[in-house]
């Protein structure tokens, strides 16, 4: 700071001894021109190379500002769940177009909600849930996830095909898995679709507007078993 604070003051030094204005301003183009030509080594993008492919200086697909620019327009207050299930040792966001970060891509791009399993504001009792969440939708037993998810409120699912995920570094499961889970239930509804992005819906399973009888109600002791337990085993509503 204080080398570039010398060097412009001694530029203005030595422009203001130049009486003629059309020579002060050619010379103060070149200085300028060759300020940048001394740094432009710098900005090269090898330089921004630190694990091949990977760069911090990368190309964004169309389809990912796209996908901001959609969101910015429909805007949503439920949350969205990131697919596939990030590295749960290892919180890097990797993928195959060479971006390679511990923050999402979507952070700065657009305020959407969304949730993944290494999501820095999850509380140590809402991550184990968020990692459930996951298995369901990998195991297919669509009821248990659609309960799950919507206590969570998350409403729709963004699968991203386009994550690297044999990065030997922080590998993570394969987005063929969530695709063939989702596109094997009625469950969800593409809402949005372009390059290796798709965005689905959640459809809702219960009319809000209809009435609903009881048919059975069971009485829990706490001594019988965790609140918890319960909660994560049983598929009904609750008083407590």
């Amino acid at each position: 700071l204080s080398f570039s604070i010398l060097v412009g003051i001694s530029i203005y030094y030595i422009l203001s001894r130049v009486k003629f204005a059309w020579l002060r301003g050619c010379l103060g183009v070149v200085v300028i021109i060759g300020i940048f030509a001394y740094h432009y080594p710098y900005f090269e993008r090898q330089n921004f190379v630190f694990s091949k492919p990977f760069s911090t200086m990368v190309q964004v697909p169309d389809y990912v500002l796209h996908f901001a620019k959609y969101y910015i327009d429909n805007p949503d207050d439920h949350h969205v769940l990131i697919a596939p299930m990030s590295n749960e040792e290892y919180s890097l966001k990797a993928y195959t177009w060479n971006y390679w970060n511990t923050a999402s891509v979507l952070n700065g791009l657009t305020n959407i909600k969304h949730v993944s399993n290494d999501s820095f504001f999850l509380s140590e009792y809402e991550k184990p849930l968020v990692s459930q969440l996951y298995k369901y939708l990998r195991d297919e037993e669509y009821d248990k996830f659609d309960l799950l998810a919507k206590r969570l409120d998350i409403q729709s699912v963004l699968l991203m095909t386009d994550v690297a995920s044999n990065y030997e570094k922080a590998p993570t499961e394969s987005s063929d898995i969530y695709k063939n889970a989702i596109e094997h239930s009625q469950l969800f509804e593409k809402k949005w679709e372009e390059g290796s992005w798709v965005l689905y819906a959640l459809k809702k399973t219960v009319d809000n507007n209809s009435f609903q009888t009881l048919t059975d109600i069971s009485v829990y002791h706490i001594n019988d078993a965790s609140i918890r337990s319960i909660y994560n085993a049983e598929r009904k509503d609750f008083v407590i």
